[in-house]
């Protein structure tokens, strides 16, 4: 794709591969991801689902155990591999694939989709909004799209120009952040520090954050009919007191 925002590339391949293929609270936290996925997007038993970009399989792994048929999709092989040997040892039938985001081939052939862990808004608006009407093609009619990011109408709430946490404790490995927002471009950009015994990896993210009516916007272009805003991960709706945005779109019938 003709995209000049790649960073994406390079900090997947280094610093953020070494933090999805280390053990952390997003390991522990998908059996309750995948629950609130589920009804969020009213799964039915044995329903098709998209998963993209998947990275190690967290949540594509636990809705194939839940009787889902899922398919994955993520740019980097090292954690489609993992993905893979995760469903292997489970005993599941989980189909991965390498590919871009913005370039799916499918076309009305699963019934829910979701883009999940703030994998949504890495490209400039254009290559944003051509990822979601290709989702919108890969999705039967009626079916959900879920997507879980942070929003620009509640970003104090969330908002941190400096953190830590640990990645691995056992290890030594931890990660840094310090962050910026641009109000300009409304993109969030963030210098990422991995580090470990022997271990120094730096790499820049950079994400645009959309408002509601602009994701009601862009979503309405796309294909899909309408879209639903709730608090994150909590019960009720998005409101400016909401820390991130979890939106369910609807295809057109």
């Amino acid at each position: 794709m003709g995209d000049e925002t790649t960073w994406w590339k390079p900090f997947y391949e280094d610093l953020f591969g070494h933090v999805q293929l280390s053990p952390g609270d997003w390991t522990s936290r998908r059996e309750t991801e995948a629950a609130m996925i589920e009804a969020r997007l009213a799964l039915q038993p044995g329903s098709e689902i998209l998963d993209v970009p998947s990275g190690t399989g967290r949540i594509a792994n636990e809705l194939a155990a839940r009787g889902h048929r899922v398919t994955g999709i993520d740019f980097h092989p090292r954690v489609l591999d993992e993905a893979r040997k995760e469903a292997q040892s489970r005993g599941l039938a989980v189909t991965y694939q390498q590919g871009d985001m913005r370039a799916l081939d499918a076309r009305e052939a699963f019934d829910a989709a979701l883009c999940f862990w703030g994998s949504f808004g890495y490209f400039d608006d254009a290559h944003n909004e051509l990822f979601v009407t290709a989702v919108a093609r890969a999705l039967k009619p009626g079916g959900r799209f879920l997507i879980d990011t942070p929003a620009a109408d509640s970003l104090p709430n969330s908002f941190r120009p400096r953190s830590w946490s640990w990645v691995d404790e056992k290890a030594g490995l931890r990660l840094l952040e310090e962050t910026a927002f641009d109000p300009y471009s409304s993109r969030i950009t963030t210098h990422w520090t991995l580090l470990g015994p022997n271990l120094c990896v730096e790499r820049d993210s950079t994400i645009r954050l959309y408002t509601v009516r602009e994701l009601d916007e862009l979503f309405r272009r796309a294909g899909f009919a309408r879209i639903e805003a709730y608090d994150g991960h909590q019960e009720g709706p998005y409101t400016m007191l909401s820390r991130r945005l979890l939106l369910v779109a609807w295809k057109a019938a």
